[in-house]
């Protein structure tokens, strides 16, 4: 019963101002009916008028997906994300979508690949995350690159990246580290008083413990291509979409 579910919808909606998820399931309704018009016209809508730009880059990252997949259009999909990223310059899951855009196209797009990987690389996100696109640059050069001069290169950016990133850790690690040695005594009526043997152990273990897992996190063998650990797989990239459903 389409017109019930829809009028259904259209009540919600008057109920609960902007709620998402309405739109959502309007747009995938009419979607399931075949409206394609209908659905670029939301989709279009919902991007336009949303109220931060962080809820237009969700609506742009699903009408991208719903054009290269459901409509085989990855030009359009590529202007979506690209216009989104205008206002949106340093998200992550715009730029990934992006990448995807590119390496579905049958043949794959190289050229396309790498300019998106390359926009990633240049953006304002932070390092742990510039630091995950140089991984999968060089993991997708590696697998299909014909140029053994590129992968090079790519690896180069890489360890550079990964050592400075690193290293960056290891300082904060140390600093903390400093810092709970420095409280290791407390004022007590005016007098500096030792914190407890068992105090400053289990501060000492968290703290190493902490610092452990960060450099942990990071490791990455130094000798090139040995045990080398391919983990690249564009649809189980380590960034999920926001919620951005009303808590209501």
């Amino acid at each position: 019963n389409v017109e019930k579910a829809a009028e259904i919808l259209d009540d919600l909606g008057e109920t609960i101002k902007d709620m998402l998820e309405i739109v959502l399931r309007k747009i995938n309704l009419e979607r399931r009916l075949g409206n394609e018009e209908k659905v670029d016209e939301m989709y279009l809508k919902c991007i336009a008028e949303a109220k931060t730009s962080q809820m237009s880059s969700h609506f742009a990252t699903k009408y991208a997906r719903y054009l290269y997949k459901v409509k085989n259009d990855f030009e359009r999909a590529t202007k979506i994300l690209k216009d989104a990223l205008k206002n949106d310059p340093s998200n992550a899951y715009i730029l990934m979508q992006l990448i995807d855009v590119a390496y579905q196209k049958q043949p794959l797009d190289m050229d396309a690949i790498l300019e998106a990987f390359e926009l990633a690389l240049s953006s304002d996100m932070n390092n742990d995350q510039k630091l995950k696109f140089a991984q999968r640059k060089l993991e997708f050069l590696e697998d299909f690159s014909s140029d053994p001069q590129c992968i090079q290169d790519a690896y180069d950016e890489y360890a550079k990246m990964f050592k400075s990133q690193y290293a960056s850790r290891k300082r904060v690690a140390e600093d903390s580290e400093e810092n709970k040695d420095k409280k290791a005594k407390t004022e007590l009526n005016g007098t500096a008083v030792a914190v407890t043997a068992a105090d400053a152990t289990t501060a000492l273990t968290a703290s190493t413990a902490v610092a452990a897992t960060d450099a942990a996190s990071y490791q990455y063998h130094q000798s090139a291509w040995a045990n080398y650990h391919n983990s690249y797989n564009y649809q189980q990239w380590p960034y999920a979409a926001t919620n951005y459903y009303s808590s209501q």
